[in-house]
């Protein structure tokens, strides 16, 4: 469980971080 958690979280996180300049003009300051 803990395993696919991070799996998860890993996806998300490399999103963000691949689209970052696009999330951080949307993203509330």
């Amino acid at each position: 469980a803990l395993e696919a958690a991070y799996r998860v979280g890993s996806v998300v996180v490399k999103a963000l971080v691949a689209n970052w300049d696009q999330y951080q003009n949307e993203l509330p300051r």
